[in-house]
């Protein structure tokens, strides 16, 4: 579980810049657009401790050697958050769940969290369901993902549902 942490930090360092305060002029000024911010619209819902809908994200996707991840970042309740997803054993467009480790075939691991300070808000568990779908093109897909938090990882913490999309 170390790496995955180490992932989500490193994604989270890269974005730390261009997620900055404002210009500190007074005046109207216009909200900017997805595009304008480095953001690409999504559509996830959060419920749960920080229940929420997340419209837009910063998010990087790469497939490498049978992995596949997507990492978000976004303004969620007025704070920064993250969502970490990986795919081992990733085989192109489908459906991988956390509860298929045991199987051997493909799964994923899911984190969501804080981004300042990082601060971990749950985990996937074998208790519960999660899963990632990814679509034909592999540049989108959804989020079905019920996560845990605590010690024993079985007290849910966030549901996330919804559509993501990598550009």
């Amino acid at each position: 579980m170390q790496s995955r942490a180490s992932v989500a930090l490193a994604f989270l360092a890269l974005l730390g810049a261009s997620c900055g305060g404002g210009s500190g002029t007074a005046g109207p000024q216009a909200t900017p657009s997805a595009s304008d911010t480095g953001e690409v619209l999504q559509n996830l819902d959060f419920s749960g401790r920080y229940p929420g809908h997340l419209p837009a994200a910063q998010i990087t996707c790469a497939k490498s050697a049978g992995t596949f991840d997507v990492n978000l970042a976004g303004m969620l309740r007025g704070e920064k958050v993250y969502l970490a997803i990986s795919v081992k054993g990733y085989k192109g467009a489908g459906t991988y769940s956390a509860s298929q480790e045991e199987s051997g075939s493909g799964f994923s691991t899911f984190q969501f969290g804080l981004a300042q300070p990082p601060t971990v808000l749950g985990s996937d568990s074998p208790s519960l369901p999660a899963s990632l779908t990814v679509d034909p093109g592999q540049q989108a897909g959804s989020v079905d993902a019920s996560l845990a938090f605590g010690a024993a990882l079985n007290d849910l913490s966030e549901r996330i549902t919804g559509d993501w999309r990598c550009a």
